[in-house]
């Protein structure tokens, strides 16, 4: 499953809510474009704070929740993918 990224945040130092990362996305497609422009588009969204670490996501059929401690974090990968036009 691809994801479009919809606000994405990263500091050295936390925000006034404490947050250090968040990055909020949604599914790729058409129909999930369409989807999100009437506000009913599945979101995802991961917040970083000093201590835990919050992951969301919801749709129309309910949400997920998972909080846990940041000490229970043994590694994190992240990867992007550039499309480039052929010359």
């Amino acid at each position: 499953m691809a994801l479009v990224v919809k606000k994405f945040f990263v500091s050295p130092t936390p925000r006034e809510d404490g947050v250090y990362v968040e990055i909020v996305a949604r599914e790729s497609g058409l129909f999930a474009w369409l989807f999100a422009l009437l506000k009913l588009d599945p979101n995802y969204c991961l917040r970083i704070l000093y201590d835990k670490v919050h992951y969301e996501s919801s749709s129309v059929f309910g949400f997920s929740k998972v909080i846990m401690p940041i000490h229970s974090v043994s590694s994190v990968s992240f990867g992007t993918v550039a499309v480039h036009p052929k010359p």
